[in-house]
């Protein structure tokens, strides 16, 4: 009987591990990943003075960092591609919920994510 209750008692650890792992670092992780993408990529972008004018061709672009892939032809759909890897980002964050709050190197990051998405945002609407 000892023998069960303290199987039972293991298989309650290893179960509090996993989840933990999958509701916490997991959300982490690619909250993370999403983030490094979309910074990267709109780095590149200004590098490049896509997002600087009115930036157009005949070609379709096709720029991708890790997993993730932007394609356009004008400045506006590269604007459009990148506000919605923000949001993916964003709504990762969201998932992390009360997690998030108390770690500054998060807040700071989806700061950053904001701040891009605001100055991507201006852009277009200054093009429009």
């Amino acid at each position: 009987m000892l023998r069960l209750f303290y199987t039972i008692i293991q298989l309650g650890i290893i179960y509090l591990f996993i989840s933990m792992i999958i509701d916490i670092y997991l959300p982490i992780f690619l909250f993370e990943e999403k983030m490094e993408s979309v910074v990267k990529i709109y780095e590149y972008l200004k590098e490049e003075n896509i997002l600087d004018s009115s930036y157009q061709t005949d070609e379709i672009i096709e720029i991708s960092y890790k997993k993730d892939k932007i394609e356009f032809s004008t400045t506006q759909e590269a604007c459009m591609k990148i506000e919605n890897l923000i949001n993916e980002a964003l709504e990762i964050f969201d998932m992390l919920g009360e997690i998030a709050d108390d770690d500054d190197e998060l807040i700071s990051q989806k700061d950053e994510l904001i701040r891009i998405c605001y100055e991507v945002r201006m852009l277009r609407w200054r093009q429009q």
